[in-house]
């Protein structure tokens, strides 16, 4: 397969009630892709009428009247330009100001991963301003990709091919473990998921906050109450099903939100209502299986 250049990429933006800031990031991306479609759901009549504004006739314009979560809309997207030209999808969160490079370097480490074939998804390091790191370290002397078993929504080019087989997003997770869950999908058909090395966006995880515990700076993702329940559902869904092929991660996965659920409450406000969401995403995360015709 080859590479292909930008013309091959499609961008397909979620938004939710975007900010005043949208626009510019909005324009940061156009030049990187061959096409841009942004999905909104169902934010203000403002913020509409920013999107259309900014998105001009140039920039497909998705309008949804609720908010049917970040799957449903991603799969409007890739929806909307699978009769095209396009190849790759590049999916992004409204908040992620994206490098002019980040196609460039995308494209770059697709390249230079030896089983090219076999990638359904290329997927972005990036630079945490709220707490000044990036989630891979760069060097000039390691390889511009490393294999993942998951790597997060935004910033990540889909191959359109394996999108085809393997199937849409779970329109039922409605936000997170979103990306987690089709990761582990493609890979469980034989599909390869790669980080790009070189950071590319610029992202946040939640709303963070943070505060020095014994000289040292901890920070919680601030996630809002109705997150929280999504959160502790979602993995419990993914837990259920990978338990047994994919151990390590699940493991690793499970001590993470136990950690994340101390940190909020230490240092988040609003608990109780946090920790009564987290509650009933347990209890329903335990009291359904997944759905077993996903990929069908």
């Amino acid at each position: 397969m080859n590479p292909g250049s930008k013309a091959d990429v499609c961008a397909v933006v979620v938004t939710y009630h975007p900010d005043p800031g949208f626009p510019d990031r909005l324009d940061r991306v156009r030049p990187q892709v061959g096409r841009v479609v942004v999905v909104d759901n169902g934010s203000s009549p403002q913020a509409r009428e920013m999107l259309r504004n900014a998105a001009g006739p140039d920039v497909g314009l998705i309008l949804n009247d609720a908010n049917l979560g970040v799957a449903t809309a991603l799969n409007q997207g890739v929806r909307h330009v699978m009769g095209s030209s396009c190849r790759w999808v590049l999916t992004l969160d409204q908040d992620s100001t994206v490098e002019p490079f980040l196609v460039e370097a995308l494209l770059e480490a697709y390249n230079d991963f030896p089983m090219k074939e076999d990638l359904a998804v290329v997927g972005s390091n990036y630079y945490d301003e709220k707490r000044a790191k990036t989630l891979v370290p760069e060097s000039p002397a390691q390889p511009s990709c490393l294999e993942q078993t998951t790597v997060i929504t935004s910033g990540s080019m889909i191959s359109v091919d394996a999108y085809a087989r393997v199937g849409p997003f779970r329109d039922d997770f409605f936000i997170d473990h979103v990306d987690d869950e089709y990761c582990l999908r493609a890979r469980a058909m034989g599909y390869k998921v790669i980080l790009c090395r070189r950071p590319v966006i610029r992202h946040s995880i939640g709303g963070a906050v943070g505060k020095r515990i014994l000289g040292r700076m901890v920070w919680s993702s601030n996630h809002s109450a109705a997150r929280r329940y999504y959160m502790a559902r979602n993995f419990l869904w993914v837990a259920r099903e990978y338990l047994f092929s994919r151990p390590g991660w699940v493991t690793l996965r499970a001590l993470r939100h136990a950690g994340f659920l101390l940190l909020m409450v230490l240092l988040e406000k609003e608990r109780l209502g946090k920790i009564k969401s987290t509650a009933r995403g347990v209890r329903d995360g335990i009291r359904r299986m997944p759905r077993g015709d996903v990929a069908g």
